[in-house]
């Protein structure tokens, strides 16, 4: 089975504890490369001097091993990073859709 061949991520944690200059050039990336949209809801979401200030959120989440690099990382709401905690992205969707349950 071959591999894909994949770049590095543009920018990447280098330890889990991170300083506020790493994680602020982090979090700047994201925000510089998406489009302002919380990318659950749509809704529109600002930088640091907006009420709707931007959260970013790990796709795969980092209780499953997912990277604080920016690959991994999307805007998000508040309200939507909040409700999806460390679901995955389908069990996230289907909890949205109103589904009970979803087979993993």
């Amino acid at each position: 089975m071959s591999t894909c061949p994949r770049k590095p991520c543009a920018l990447k944690a280098t330890t889990d504890f991170l300083g506020w200059s790493e994680r602020d050039a982090i979090r700047t990336a994201v925000f510089a490369r998406d489009v302002p949209l919380c990318v659950w809801c749509q809704e529109v979401v600002g930088d640091h001097r907006s009420d709707r200030y931007y959260h970013v959120d790990h796709v795969t989440p980092r209780s499953e091993g997912g990277p604080y690099c920016t690959d991994n990382l999307v805007l998000s709401c508040k309200n939507c990073n909040a409700a999806r905690r460390n679901l995955s992205v389908l069990q996230f969707m289907a909890l949205r859709a109103g589904c009970s349950s979803i087979a993993v």
